[in-house]
């Protein structure tokens, strides 16, 4: 009898270290029989987001996504002037199990805008500085943009090699399999001397 305590004991023990070992995000759900990679891949469509950004010229854009009436606004202000802009925006991110993926971003203001984004993709390693775990951050190697518009401005980047330096990271808050919030927190500076912060989150959602 005691035997078969000690055996359903361990059991317990192994399939709890599997769960908490699931959990990363801030908000990841406490127990899931998915993979991370498994509930990462899907179809996502952006549902909210809400996020700053500022520079050192003292202007500020604050950006509010609304995904039930897929509508954006832009609130800007600056030493010279500021405004709200509203327009029809959509966001739908592909991520594949083979680590491609597709992000389709339709912007309605006036003419109908689109930027397609295809590239691979990978879970970023812990980093102790930065004070972020294994697979809590994910990578987007970007090998191509492409850009349609009703006026004819269309236009593609590509980009490829072992040093290809186009990216995009999302911290993952939380990971379900139905839900993704991403966090944005960092300082960029151009070759102009313009410093830049971007703050805030996104959530994408699946059917």
């Amino acid at each position: 009898m005691r035997s078969k305590i000690i055996s359903i004991s361990l059991i317990f023990v192994f399939f709890a270290l599997i769960f908490v070992g699931c959990k990363k995000g801030e908000n990841d759900p406490a127990l899931s029989l998915l993979s991370r990679k498994a509930r990462l891949t899907g179809i996502w469509n952006l549902t909210d987001a809400n996020y700053t950004i500022k520079n050192n010229n003292n202007n500020t854009t604050v950006y509010s996504y609304d995904g039930d009436s897929e509508l954006m606004t832009e609130t800007f202000t600056g030493n010279n002037n500021s405004g709200t802009e509203t327009y029809t925006y959509s966001k739908i991110l592909t991520i594949n199990k083979d680590n491609s993926y597709n992000d389709l971003e339709t912007i309605v203001n006036g003419g109908t805008s689109t930027f397609e984004t295809e590239g691979f993709w990978y879970f970023a390693p812990s980093n102790d500085e930065l004070d972020v775990k294994n697979k809590e951050r994910v990578v987007f190697e970007i090998t191509k943009i492409t850009h349609t518009s009703d006026n004819d401005n269309n236009w593609f980047d590509s980009y490829s090699g072992a040093t290809n330096s186009r990216v995009d990271v999302f911290l993952l808050d939380q990971l379900s399999n139905k839900q993704i919030t991403v966090l944005f927190d960092y300082t960029a500076t151009d070759d102009d001397g313009l410093v830049y912060s971007i703050s805030g989150s996104a959530v994408f959602s699946q059917e």
